[in-house]
């Protein structure tokens, strides 16, 4: 898994309730989407692909400096070899636009909830059904 916000707490938040709701799998955590491409396509310090491999999903905030969400999503669906790699965009915002420029792009839009039994409960649903679910076959 793939998980590409700037705010680190957040990541470590969301890194931490993936590991209390029993997901062990591995996961990455990128801070900007210049780093997310680069990982993406195995530039750079990211080139030993048994060490960082193509993640099964990734998991991103759209609201980011420079480079947003949006346009790393963008740039996935341009790329034929990541086309179709699973995204969800997981962001404070509730406003429809946002949900629907998800969907557009091919993404699934989840809103943080400020509670933290919602977090962990939403957390849990994301990983059961994209991690042990169907919808994923290949550990991340």
């Amino acid at each position: 898994m793939l998980v590409v916000d700037d705010d680190p707490l957040e990541s470590k938040l969301f890194v931490r309730m993936l590991r209390e709701c029993g997901f062990e799998n591995r996961v990455q955590v990128l801070t900007n989407c210049d780093e997310a491409k680069c990982y993406l396509r195995g530039d750079a310090q990211f080139a030993d692909r048994a060490r960082f491999s193509i993640p099964a999903l990734v998991v991103l905030d759209h609201r980011m400096p420079g480079e947003t969400g949006w346009d790393l999503l963008e740039w996935m669906r341009r790329d034929p070899a990541l086309r179709n790699l699973p995204a969800i965009v997981f962001s404070a915002s509730g406003r429809p636009a946002d949900e629907a420029k998800a969907t557009e792009l091919g993404a699934a839009y989840q809103v943080k909830p400020h509670d933290p039994a919602e977090y962990s409960r939403i957390v849990s649903r994301m990983g059961e059904f994209w991690l042990r679910g169907g919808a994923l076959q290949r550990p991340s």
